[in-house]
């Protein structure tokens, strides 16, 4: 069990990373999300955006269970208690292999910060 929170979203990035599927993982409504959910053009009042709200709290990664769909310019709100948000561009049928490397990116940026504010 890992004992700080960098190493709790290293664990994590390693799990997203090593998983046969992102259903498997705790981000796989918000793949779902990103991948079904109707996008924003000029024809639309669709999406541009899925986020989830994530944090550590006892030595566990937390993944909100309810995705948030956003629209150009829109801001995500009530983030207080949370450490960091993972987002997706709505793109409907979106590969798994672009969804997977985003996610890694945003955790990486996460550990990077976190790991920067403990100094």
């Amino acid at each position: 069990m890992a004992t700080n929170k960098s190493e709790v979203i290293a664990e994590q990035i390693a799990e997203v990373k090593d998983a046969d599927s992102l259903g498997e993982t705790k981000f796989s409504k918000l793949f779902h999300e990103a991948r079904t959910s109707t996008p924003d053009n000029h024809r639309t009042n669709g999406y541009s955006s899925v986020t989830v709200q994530v944090r550590i709290q006892d030595g566990e990664f937390q993944v909100h269970s309810k995705p948030v769909k956003t629209r150009q310019g829109e801001r995500l709100r009530g983030t207080d208690s949370w450490d960091a948000k993972v987002s997706l561009t709505v793109k409907p049928f979106m590969e798994a292999r672009i969804a997977r490397n985003e996610i890694i990116r945003q955790l990486r940026a996460f550990q990077r910060n976190h790991s920067q504010k403990a100094q």
